[in-house]
């Protein structure tokens, strides 16, 4: 499996737990976690490292066949998110101070993380301020699309700044192994094969 593909499937894992979450207020939690977890890896291009295990993109790998195979009725908002978080990578990368804010507010993140854990609201609520003051003030805009009533609720929209936050780093990474976009366009029958190669594996 190649690493680019690999990180296209964290990039629809992040729109795809961001997806439920908007929906239904909860998502899969290991793979929540993972994504997460990713976002306070140095490693700029080795995915097996920043993801601790390739196996934790195995829910990201299943959601690209699904849309492939047509399984998904919400696909349309997965690829939304996808590009957005390109295009917001885009954006920063032509921002020199960027980076400094980025890795301060990383610090103060990975202080609750010590504290708390990942798992803990207060990670992903950092991780959600985070995003607000860098992301957020670019002009591109993500619209997130779900059920008000939890949209609305703090920790949900906590939690999806921080998948966002997550996802802008999976694309960090594919963009670091030359990932481009024409490649998720136009070569989506090769990736969606050696995902269903991968995923028909025992791990």
């Amino acid at each position: 499996m190649e690493s680019r593909t690999l990180a296209v499937a964290g990039m629809f894992q992040c729109a795809d737990l961001i997806s439920e979450l908007a929906r239904h207020g909860r998502c899969d939690e290991q793979a929540y976690l993972a994504v997460i977890k990713s976002v306070f890896s140095n490693d700029a291009d080795n995915v097996a490292k920043v993801y601790e295990d390739v196996n934790n993109l195995r829910y990201g790998a299943q959601v690209c066949v699904d849309i492939a195979k047509q399984r998904k009725a919400n696909y349309q908002n997965l690829m939304i998110y996808v590009m957005g978080m390109i295009q917001l990578e885009k954006q920063m990368r032509a921002r020199k101070d960027f980076m400094p804010k980025i890795d301060e507010g990383l610090t103060l993140s990975t202080r609750q993380v010590e504290l708390y854990g990942y798992e803990h609201d207060s990670v992903s609520g950092s991780l959600s301020n985070l995003y607000q003051s860098t992301f957020s003030t670019l002009s591109h805009r993500i619209q997130v699309v779900g059920d008000v009533n939890w949209l609305t609720q703090d920790r949900v929209a906590s939690r999806i700044r921080a998948l966002l936050f997550a996802g802008i780093r999976a694309t960090m990474l594919w963009r670091n192994l030359n990932g481009r976009r024409y490649q998720l366009l136009f070569q989506r029958g090769k990736i969606t094969r050696q995902f269903e190669a991968w995923l028909a594996t025992e791990h």
